[in-house]
């Protein structure tokens, strides 16, 4: 089958670039003629690089392009951060006016109420119900959050779950002597790089690593506050013995290296929208130790990982949630059997071949 996949790719620096190449390279396992859209140079033939995110001509290029390749389906992966609120519901409406069968993965449902912002992202959702055949959604709170907002409108909407890349690398034996932490990604307040460094400082047994810088991409009315962020993480590891603060963007073969090295992975997020990044930890078979946002707690619950509450930005409750794993082997083979089994259930190569049949 011909399939056009339109979302962001390597080498873009973000976590769904990473979940839509293993997707794409589930599809093309299964034998079909894959061509991928994005925004950014990639040395695969199958990538055709054509989007500039504020470049209304480049959508319309892109359009151009998926029409000459004339897939029999077509499927955006759509996060609201990597394209234009007003351009994208126009590249939607082209590509629907020459019947194609187009179906739509959006990450995110965007969190906004009032304002420009709130008109935009419902000229956005509006196109995506009138134009999409399927909408596929990774939670069923972004569910009804759609469907709160359009009571009218009778989408074909289907949730599906994180999908997990096959195993990652190989188990690792804890020496509770030395436990060796792991942070990485883009570094923001969100994510409470802090939290996990004022946990980890002073503790005897355990070191953290964290991998990581601002997001190139984000605008420019977020550096500063990114930027001060940034200086702050900095001169808190370099007054921690323990924590090495390593900025740059680790390649995938050095995320291999520093998942092998390390015991457990920390994301003491203090918000986050999607759990995404779960799965990335579970596919190189690590176990989380999260805090209680929603969206973590949904999916981790008490099966697949260690949460401790939200509101503890000292970093008392995490400190705590670290040195429980180390002392309990028993719980850590326990988490470990689970992911094991969960990666089995949701992996690319189980589930792609279900996604595409409830394609329209």
């Amino acid at each position: 089958m011909k399939i056009s996949f339109i979302g962001s790719y390597p080498p873009q620096r973000d976590g769904i670039a990473i979940h839509n190449s293993r997707f794409v390279a589930a599809l093309l396992r299964e034998g079909h003629d894959v061509r991928v859209f994005s925004f950014r140079a990639s040395e695969k033939k199958n990538v055709c690089a054509v989007l500039s995110r504020n470049n209304p001509f480049s959508y319309i290029n892109l359009f151009l392009k998926v029409n000459k390749y004339n897939p029999q389906k077509i499927l955006i992966s759509h996060e609201y951060a990597h394209f234009n609120f007003l351009f994208f519901p126009l590249l939607v409406f082209l590509l629907k006016m020459r019947s194609k069968k187009l179906n739509i993965m959006m990450h995110t449902v965007a969190p906004y109420d009032s304002g420009w912002k709130k008109f935009a992202f419902n000229l956005l959702y509006l196109s995506f119900f009138i134009f999409t055949d399927t909408l596929f959604l990774f939670t069923k709170n972004s569910r009804k959050k759609l469907l709160l907002t359009y009571k009218g409108v009778k989408p074909n909407i289907q949730v599906i779950p994180h999908l997990i890349q096959k195993r990652i690398g190989k188990p690792k034996k804890l020496n509770s002597r030395k436990i060796n932490l792991l942070m990485f990604g883009f570094i923001h307040p969100g994510k409470g790089v802090d939290i996990a460094i004022r946990a980890v400082k002073g503790m005897q047994n355990a070191t953290l690593k964290i991998v990581g810088s601002i997001n190139p991409y984000a605008s420019k009315k977020s550096q500063p506050e990114l930027l001060c962020y940034l200086n702050k993480i900095r001169s808190m590891a370099n007054s921690a013995k323990n924590v090495q603060f390593i900025e740059n963007f680790a390649t995938e073969k050095e995320k291999a290296r520093l998942f092998s090295e390390a015991d457990f992975v920390l994301l003491p997020y203090r918000y986050i929208e999607q759990s995404g990044i779960l799965t990335e930890v579970w596919s190189f078979r690590r176990i989380p130790v999260a805090s209680d946002v929603p969206a973590f707690r949904k999916e981790i619950g008490k099966s697949y990982g260690v949460l401790f509450s939200k509101e503890d930005l000292s970093g008392v409750a995490l400190r705590s949630s670290i040195n429980l794993l180390a002392r309990r082997p028993v719980l850590r083979k326990k988490l470990l059997s689970n992911i094991e089994r969960l990666a089995k259930e949701r992996s690319f190569d189980a589930n792609v071949g279900r996604i595409l049949r409830l394609m329209s």
